[in-house]
Order: C-alpha cells, then sequence, then structure tokens
C-alpha cells in the first residue's frame, strides 16, 4: 500500500514544514509508505501555490521523523522559509511498478465496495495505515464501516471497473 497524494501526473511525496538551519535546506514531512525513496531522487518538483517547478537534488539526509534535502538554488533561510507548505512531487511516470496485490491509496479511494452476493456497501473514502493490517473506511452516505485489509475478507480489487468485492465478516455492516 502507498500512501501518496496523487495531483494529476504528478504524485506527492512530501511537505516541506520548514527551513533547516541557514543554508536553505527543507525540513519535510513525509507523505509516502517509502520514504527511502528521497535517497534515490535526482530531481523533484515543488508545487507552491499552484505554480509547480523542478529543482536538482544535492543531497538527503534523514533524522527520526523528517527528510532534510538540499535542492539546487535554495541557498538561504529565507529562501527555505518561503517554501513552507510546498508539495513535494514526482512524476507518477517515474515511480517504480507496484507489485501484484500493491495499489496507491489514491487509486483505492472511490471504489464501490460490493459483497460476494453481489450487494453495494458504499464506497472507499479513507485508508487507515495499522502495522497489522491497511483498514478500508467504507461509507454508504450515512454510515461508515471498517473492512479489513486482510485476504480473507478483500476477495477481489478491480481498478479498472472501480470495484473492490469482498466477503464480509459477520456484524461488519450492522
Amino acid at each position: 500500500m502507498r500512501n501518496e497524494i496523487r495531483n494529476s501526473d504528478f504524485i506527492s511525496i512530501g511537505i516541506v514544514i520548514n527551513a533547516q538551519g541557514i543554508k536553505g535546506e527543507l525540513k519535510i514531512y513525509p507523505i509516502t509508505d517509502e520514504p527511502e525513496q528521497f535517497e534515490d531522487l535526482e530531481f523533484i518538483y515543488l508545487s507552491t501555490k499552484g505554480v509547480r517547478k523542478r529543482y536538482q537534488v544535492q543531497h538527503v539526509r534523514f533524522t527520526n521523523k523528517h527528510v532534510v534535502i538540499k535542492l539546487e538554488g535554495i541557498d538561504d533561510r529565507t529562501t527555505a522559509e518561503n517554501l513552507k507548505n510546498s508539495l513535494i512531487e514526482r512524476k507518477l511516470s517515474e515511480l517504480r511498478p507496484l507489485d501484484e496485490n500493491e495499489y496507491y491509496i489514491f487509486d483505492l479511494i472511490g471504489l464501490t465496495v460490493i459483497t460476494i452476493s453481489g450487494e453495494s456497501r458504499g464506497q472507499i473514502v479513507d485508508v487507515l495505515t495499522n502495522p497489522a493490517n491497511d483498514v478500508y473506511v467504507v461509507s454508504d452516505g450515512s454510515n461508515e464501516y471498517f473492512v479489513p485489509a486482510i485476504k480473507d475478507v478483500v476477495k477481489k480489487i478491480d481498478l479498472g471497473a472501480g470495484e473492490m468485492v469482498i466477503d464480509p465478516i459477520d456484524g461488519m455492516f450492522e
């Protein structure tokens, strides 16, 4: 499961939360299940107030919860501070292929959830990431239900058809 946010042909993998130090480094909050991908980036796109600009990556380092990145052309704290709340983006075409049964969260949001007996139960409105397994939040318009992302429950995901077929656990939709 990948936790990025999709924006047209780009995917957001982080948010600039502040400047780091005085030499133009940016402190990034990663919004990806794979923050290690920052290590391999030669360049990224910064999306600020609706304007997207490409930057060469000079270096990347990690702290406990953040990524610190230095971009070419951002050489002082003031310039870095002006980029606060910018999105760090990559082109979708540059991402590694997903493994079988691996999906981007933005592809799952909006899927119609159907039971194996053909009953529509609503749409996926969120995905909760937990250590044991992810949980799909399904809304029927008036109630929300929690569907564990496990093989015993999720029988089929068909992105083309916009559907997820499940075998619900007793009491799941009560």
